[in-house]
């Protein structure tokens, strides 16, 4: 059985927010207690664009971008995890 280096595997899908977004959106929700639901309507004011092009901001889509391999990855960087 062989084992697979990074260099070697496929990329995943590339990052849909800028690491900004998504160290802003930790700070509100880890930092300040703010749930995903006021994280969202919080976006929805501020206009900021989701990655997919979709509407407006939902709780479900704050929710998956704090829970991707990506947003996982920028939270422990923050020291949230």
């Amino acid at each position: 059985m062989s084992t697979l280096t990074p260099a070697d595997r496929r990329p995943g899908r590339p990052p849909g927010c800028d690491r900004e977004l998504v160290a802003w959106m930790y700070e509100l929700h880890y930092g300040e207690g703010l749930s995903y639901e006021r994280i969202s309507t919080l976006l929805n004011v501020e206009g900021v664009s989701l990655p997919g092009g979709g509407s407006r901001w939902l709780r479900s889509s704050v929710e998956r971008v704090l829970n991707t391999n990506y947003g996982r990855e920028i939270g422990r960087e923050l020291g949230f995890y």
